[in-house]
């Protein structure tokens, strides 16, 4: 049996005053960026399955506005998991 999850986040900071304190640098925006994640698992048996999960972050300004024009490229992860129940 095939099952599935994925789930999309936007996320941002309400306000940017004390991080704006802390890092020393104004105008932060508030846009952190986004991440979607699919994890697709199938199971051979009530005991067994194998799944794949993959991550992707796409940066926002903030991220950029804090540490620089280097920083806004796309992150992407892959993870496999085996799980055994006993």
């Amino acid at each position: 049996m095939l099952s599935y999850k994925t789930q999309v986040q936007y996320i941002c900071l309400e306000e940017t005053g004390a991080l704006e304190d802390v890092m020393g640098i104004e105008n932060i925006d508030d846009e952190l960026g986004y991440q979607f994640d699919l994890q697709l698992t199938f199971h051979f048996s009530d005991h067994f399955s194998l799944g794949n999960t993959i991550s992707i972050y796409e940066p926002g300004d903030a991220i950029e506005d804090m540490y620089g024009h280097g920083f806004d490229e796309t992150g992407i992860m892959d993870t496999i998991e085996m799980m055994w129940k006993f």
